[in-house]
């Protein structure tokens, strides 16, 4: 699947990225320790340097990854254009935005929307079927239980049920 098709570039620069602003304004997001490898070597490769931008979290014998403490409240991968330094390797919760998979009160997968971000009115049809199936493979990464623990201390954003 190709992520590259899911770009929100035209919106995201005119409203700030504020999905980008985990500490500001939206939840980190959450990451798999697979997810982390491949940023770390993607900007070792890319930069030339390492990256600690990342905070594991432990819940029971399972952990996940969200951004550490962000400087100003921006991800750490967020350029002063507004431009996504990662976009190649980004996280599938990123890759799929506006929509999330949740996994709902009776453990089915329902999806979401973040009703706050100005893109959604706009985007197709065929956006929001490639953005299912990323929120779905990102939702399934984790057990019940790690999502769950995300969601309560880290998810910020304006959620609402999909209707589209």
């Amino acid at each position: 699947m190709e992520l590259k098709n899911l770009s929100l570039l035209s919106y995201c620069v005119p409203c700030g990225a504020k999905c980008c602003k985990p500490k500001a304004n939206s939840a980190s997001p959450i990451l798999s320790e697979k997810e982390v490898l491949r940023i770390e070597k993607y900007c070792k490769k890319k930069f030339g340097k390492n990256v600690d931008a990342f905070e594991r979290v432990v819940v029971g014998k399972e952990s996940y990854f969200v951004f550490a403490d962000v400087t100003g409240g921006n991800c750490p991968f967020l350029d002063s254009d507004l431009h996504c330094i990662i976009h190649a390797v980004k996280p599938l919760d990123c890759s799929s935005y506006p929509i999330v998979a949740i996994y709902s009160g009776t453990g089915k997968i329902e999806f979401i929307f973040d009703d706050a971000c100005p893109a959604f009115a706009s985007l197709s049809k065929e956006f929001f079927a490639k953005a299912k199936k990323i929120a779905l493979k990102s939702v399934k990464s984790f057990s019940k239980e790690v999502y769950a623990d995300w969601l309560k201390k880290s998810h910020k954003r304006n959620i609402s049920p999909m209707r589209k």
